[in-house]
C-alpha cells in the first residue's frame, strides 16, 4: 500500500481507502452533545459513501475465496477490514476521553456506532425534553432582568449543544412570556413590530425599562407580588410559635 497525494490509501486491490483526518471532526463526543456529534460525522461518512460500514449494510465479504481449486485470501475482505478499521479509528478519535471506555472494546465501526447510540441517543432525547420543559417553565420571578435573561440564554445554549437549537422567534417568545407584568408595555411593543427583534436588542430594551422603573420609583422592587407574598408567608411560618405564645 502507498499513500496517495489526496491522503487516501491505495490498497493492493487498486481501490482507494478513505482516511478521515481528525481536523474533519473538531467536535468531541461527550455525554451532553450526542445529537450534535452525530450531525457532524454523518454527512462526512455519507459523502465518502461509508455510512454502510457503521450501519452494517456494507457487510464483511468472506475472508477466503476459491480460485483454480485453491483457497486464497480475499482481497475484497482485506479492503473491507482496512476501511472499517480506519472508520473505527476516526470514531475513537472523535470522542472525549470520558466517552472512550464506552467503545474501547469495539472491534468494528458498526459495533462502536451501536454502542454509542445505545449509550447516548436515548439519554440525549431525554435531556432535550427536560431542557425544553425547563425553558417553558422559566420565569423572571424574583430575579433581576439580567439574571433572568442569562438563565434563558444558558438553557438555549444547552439545547443547541444537544442538537436541538431554539430559533430566535421561540427564544423571544419565551423571554416575553416569563418577564412579568411590569414589562407588559415592552411585550406589547414587541408584538406590534413588523420585524422580529434580536435577543441582544430585546435585552437592552428590558434592562433600560428596568432602570426606568427604578428611576421613577426609587422603592421599585422587581420582585413580583407572588414572590413577595411567599417571603411574608415564610417569615410568618418561621415565627408561628412566637406569634401564638404572644
Amino acid at each position: 500500500m502507498a499513500l496517495s497525494s489526496t491522503s487516501n490509501i491505495i490498497h493492493t486491490s487498486g481501490k482507494s481507502l478513505v482516511v478521515i483526518n481528525g481536523t474533519q471532526l473538531p467536535l468531541k463526543l461527550s455525554a451532553q452533545n450526542y445529537s450534535t456529534w452525530r450531525a457532524q460525522i454523518t454527512p462526512l461518512l455519507r459523502g465518502h459513501n461509508l455510512m454502510g460500514y457503521v450501519t452494517g449494510t456494507i457487510t464483511s465479504p468472506p475472508t477466503h475465496i476459491e480460485k483454480n481449486g485453491t483457497h486464497i485470501s480475499n482481497l475484497d475482505y482485506e479492503f473491507w477490514e482496512y476501511q472499517d478499521q480506519l472508520i473505527l479509528a476516526a470514531i475513537i478519535a472523535s470522542v472525549s476521553f470520558s466517552v472512550l471506555n464506552t467503545i474501547v472494546d469495539a472491534k468494528t465501526s458498526t459495533e462502536a456506532w451501536n454502542k454509542l447510540q445505545v449509550a447516548f441517543a436515548n439519554k440525549s432525547a431525554t435531556q432535550i425534553l427536560s431542557l425544553r420543559e425547563k425553558l417553558s417553565r422559566t420565569k423572571r420571578d424574583s430575579r433581576p432582568v439580567a439574571k433572568y435573561l442569562q438563565l434563558v440564554k444558558s438553557i438555549a445554549e444547552e439545547l443547541s449543544l444537544c442538537g436541538s437549537p431554539v430559533n430566535d422567534v421561540d427564544l423571544i417568545i419565551h423571554v416575553l412570556g416569563g418577564i412579568g407584568s411590569e414589562f407588559r408595555d415592552i411585550a406589547t411593543a414587541m408584538h406590534a413590530r413588523d420585524t422580529i427583534i434580536s435577543f441582544d436588542e430585546l435585552q437592552d430594551k428590558l434592562l433600560d425599562h428596568e432602570l426606568h422603573l427604578k428611576q421613577i420609583d426609587p422603592n421599585f422592587d422587581p420582585t413580583p407580588v407572588i414572590a413577595n407574598l411567599m417571603i411574608v408567608m415564610t417569615f410568618l411560618l418561621s415565627h408561628y410559635a412566637e406569634i401564638v405564645s404572644f
